[in-house]
């Protein structure tokens, strides 16, 4: 599958908010989505692992 230049638009607002989220020892997931009315949301997933279990 090739990807167009605005694929790799939303690729690069992922990895853009990664970078305005991360931090040390986290794990985080970026993802950015472009609605049917061409509007581009994004949003951060992060997650930590306090302690040990």
């Amino acid at each position: 599958m090739t990807r167009t230049q605005s694929d790799r638009l939303l690729a690069a607002v992922a990895r853009e908010i990664i970078g305005w989220r991360s931090k040390q020892g986290w794990q985080q997931i970026g993802r950015a989505l472009r609605t049917r009315s061409r509007m581009v949301s994004s949003a951060v997933h992060l997650e930590a692992t306090i302690g040990l279990c």
